[in-house]
């Protein structure tokens, strides 16, 4: 008798690993607390996962070929604490889409926010304090 099973093996990503330094989660040592749009295009939508950790948020946007970064926060409800930024378009054009970010000086590092690049976007805008 033969018996056939499937066996799955797991995906990772370097850049999602837990000492990878695609994690921003300081910005002028306060913690994000916001993540906005700065192309002005609407060409990004944020799309919640069940990922309930900055590396799985991480894994599911680079999963995805049309993520270009992914913020996480531990202060949101289960289910509600990882966000992809999705391109509305069809193809991801490496380097077009860029996400800014505020900070609050009421949070302390890390407090807030972790963000990671994706496929094809950088974060890299610092919108100053809100």
């Amino acid at each position: 008798m033969t018996v056939t099973a499937a066996v799955y093996t797991a995906t990772t990503y370097a850049q999602c690993a837990a000492d990878s330094n695609n994690y921003a989660g300081t910005l002028n040592n306060h913690g994000i607390t916001a993540v906005v749009e700065t192309d002005g295009q609407d060409a990004l939508r944020g799309v919640t996962t069940s990922d309930n950790s900055k590396e799985m948020c991480c894994t599911s946007c680079a999963a995805n070929p049309l993520c270009i970064g992914s913020a996480f926060y531990v202060g949101f409800e289960s289910g509600q604490q990882c966000y992809n930024f999705v391109t509305t378009a069809t193809t991801c054009s490496t380097g077009r889409y860029t996400i800014g970010v505020y900070y609050n000086t009421a949070f302390g590092p890390r407090e807030g926010y972790f963000l990671s690049n994706g496929n094809c976007g950088t974060i890299n805008s610092n919108l100053g304090t809100m």
